[in-house]
């Protein structure tokens, strides 16, 4: 009698734990989904070069440190510059990791790939573009670097990963791009363990 007692109750942990991991699959798995279709929504507006727009749907906590209309012009004078054009295509999602809750608010990583066309629209010589070339396949890699010669262009095949997040103030997720050079910026946004475990 007492050993059915143990296996019925075993049996109850076991469904129980069952239960449980399939919820927490569930759950991530719609989160998954939501923030594949935002962030299909977040390349297409980067891909149109509407950069100003992206903006609304970058993490607003982010203005309170960068005013967005500093942000807006510091966009807008990377894009205007006369002597060079900037085209972005193939954006391609990659993995969008398991989100981590923390404080009532979710974090994701996102991988994801484009290329970045760059175009020169002064006159350029062979050892320019040379130079460039080299300067560019040092930056990103060889293989993710080619020069077309009849556009003039240099094409860039890049890999980069963002930030989703998910914060009960605002709207849906928003994102933050995870770069290098954004490291202190990110330390005031996204708390320090949450970054170190999704960019395990």
């Amino acid at each position: 009698m007492e050993e059915l007692k143990t296996e019925v109750k075993t049996m109850k942990h076991i469904t129980t734990l069952l239960v449980s991991i399939l919820l927490f699959a569930r759950l991530h798995a719609q989160d998954q989904e939501a923030i594949k279709i935002e962030a299909n929504k977040y390349c297409d507006i980067l891909k149109s070069l509407d950069l100003v727009k992206s903006l609304d749907m970058t993490y607003p906590k982010i203005f309170e440190i960068v005013p967005r209309d500093k942000m807006e012009e510091s966009l807008s004078k990377t894009f205007d510059d006369s002597t060079i054009r900037m085209q972005f295509d193939k954006f391609s999602l990659g993995n969008i990791g398991n989100s981590i809750e923390k404080d009532g608010i979710k974090y994701a990583l996102v991988k994801y790939t484009y290329t970045l066309s760059l175009t020169f629209l002064d006159e350029t010589d062979k050892d320019f573009e040379k130079m460039m070339l080299n300067t560019y396949k040092e930056m990103y890699g060889k293989k993710n670097v080619v020069y077309n010669k009849d556009a003039k262009a240099f094409v860039l095949s890049l890999e980069k990963s963002m930030f989703a997040i998910n914060d009960p103030q605002f709207s849906g997720w928003k994102f933050l791009e995870n770069k290098p050079t954004m490291i202190t910026l990110l330390g005031k946004l996204i708390p320090e363990d949450v970054m170190k475990a999704l960019n395990k």
